[in-house]
């Protein structure tokens, strides 16, 4: 045996730009399977939300980058895109925990998306997921609204490439949803609050 050679599992593991490291079997392997105290941790300490990075991690990364950034992760599959099945790597902050989206598995993909649900991570000004939604826009101006797969969305044209998932009542169909978007926060309940924070690079 070489010495110094240790053997990892096929979903935790060094990251390695040349290859893919993502497991063949897509359903025994989704992001939502992982607990979080089986994340490998980037680092210790919880870092501020800005419009184009996470601490270490910024959408458009190589994943030379990250694996520099962030040594160890876990590589598992996003199921929320219609469907479809796409590659993602799973790095703890804390007790925070982010999901880190790519287009494809080649080892010339980018990062294209930086997601978390945790409480923890928050903007400068104390913003992120619990946060409501009516103070945020009282801080950054009016919100822009968004639907994908009946979940609603929103933005701010004063915060561009930060985005956030709305809470929104169990209750809901589609066409509530639609009416948010076309006819704005008017349609949603007095307390609403974010679900989820999405951070992407932001179009030219």
């Amino acid at each position: 045996m070489l010495a110094g050679f240790v053997m990892l599992s096929a979903s935790v593991s060094i990251f390695c730009a040349g290859q893919s490291r993502w497991p063949i079997d897509k359903d025994a392997h989704q992001v939502g399977m992982y607990k979080a105290s089986a994340i490998p941790a980037c680092r210790s300490g919880i870092p501020i939300l800005t419009l184009d990075s996470l601490g270490p991690l910024h959408p458009g990364q190589t994943r030379e980058a990250l694996a520099r950034a962030c040594p160890r992760g876990i590589y598992a599959w996003e199921w929320g895109n219609e469907g479809i099945p796409t590659p993602a790597i799973l790095l703890r902050f804390g007790d925070a925990v982010v999901e880190v989206e790519f287009p494809d598995t080649a080892a010339s993909s980018r990062v294209y998306r930086i997601t978390t649900e945790s409480p923890a991570i928050r903007t400068a000004e104390g913003f992120g997921v619990a946060s409501r939604l009516d103070d945020i826009t009282k801080t950054w101006g009016a919100p822009t609204f968004g639907e994908g797969e009946c979940v609603l969305y929103v933005w701010y044209n004063t915060r561009r490439g930060l985005s956030f998932r709305v809470r929104v009542p169990d209750a809901w169909e589609c066409e509530d949803v639609l009416a948010v978007q076309e006819h704005g926060a008017s349609r949603l309940p007095p307390v609403t609050t974010i679900r989820q924070v999405l951070l992407f690079q932001p179009s030219p």
